[in-house]
C-alpha cells in the first residue's frame, strides 16, 4: 500500500517505502552500485538494551568520504545468502578513520538481529559507497530544528557531530522521542 506520492508517481510503481505496508511478498530492485569492499569491525558500543553502533574500518578513502545524512549499504552473509540492507551513518563526516552505524534490534531482523547477535570486533563486512540524498550541506549558515524518533536519529547525530567537530557556529535543536528513557540511544 502506497502513501505520499502523487498519482503520476504511483502509476509509475513509485512508493514511499517508510510509510508504506507490502501486503504481499515482493522483490526490491536497487539502482545502489559500486564497489565492494570489505569494512573491519573495529569497535561495538552498547547504546541500549537493544541497539548497538558499530564502528567500521574502510581501507579506501573513498568510503570515508559521505556527507552527514548518508547511509551505507552493508552485505553480511548470513546462513549462506547475502543480506543488503541501508543504515544511516552516525559518525562525524570529519572524522577520518572510520564510519560509525548504529542498529537497533527488529523482531524479525535478519540483518539488525546478526548484528546485534554475532558480530564481532575484528569480523570483516561487505560494504558499499556512501549513498543517499537526504544530507546536510555543511557550508550553510542557517539555524537547524531536527526532528527525529527512536533510530531515526541516526542520520540526525551525524549532523550534530559533524557540524561540532567543524566548530560551525549555527544554533542546533533537537526534538528527539523515545518510548522510554531506557531507549534513548545517544
Amino acid at each position: 500500500e502506497g502513501a505520499a506520492v502523487s498519482e503520476v508517481e504511483a502509476s509509475e510503481g513509485v512508493v514511499l517505502s517508510c510509510v508504506s505496508k507490502a501486503t504481499t511478498d515482493l522483490v526490491c530492485e536497487t539502482t545502489l552500485q559500486g564497489e565492494e569492499l570489505q569494512a573491519e569491525v573495529v569497535e561495538i558500543v552498547e547504546r541500549t538494551s537493544d541497539t548497538k553502533s558499530f564502528l567500521l574500518f574502510f581501507e579506501n578513502p573513498q568510503y570515508k568520504t559521505f556527507e552527514p545524512g548518508q547511509f551505507i549499504t552493508i552485505g553480511p552473509v548470513i546462513n549462506g545468502k547475502k543480506n543488503f540492507r541501508c543504515y544511516s551513518i552516525s559518525s562525524s563526516c570529519e572524522n577520518n578513520d572510520h564510519i560509525e552505524i548504529t542498529i537497533k534490534r527488529q523482531k524479525k531482523g535478519v540483518v539488525s538481529n546478526y548484528f546485534n547477535d554475532s558480530v564481532k570486533v575484528g569480523d570483516k563486512i561487505p560494504a558499499k559507497n556512501p549513498s543517499g540524498h537526504f544530507k546536510l550541506d555543511t557550508s550553510g549558515d542557517d539555524d537547524l530544528i531536527l526532528v527525529g524518533c527512536g533510530s531515526g536519529i541516526t542520520p540526525l547525530i551525524s549532523m550534530i557531530r559533524s557540524l561540532t567537530q567543524m566548530q560551525s557556529q549555527r544554533k542546533i535543536r533537537l526534538l528527539y522521542g523515545c518510548r522510554a528513557e531506557g531507549d534513548i540511544i545517544f
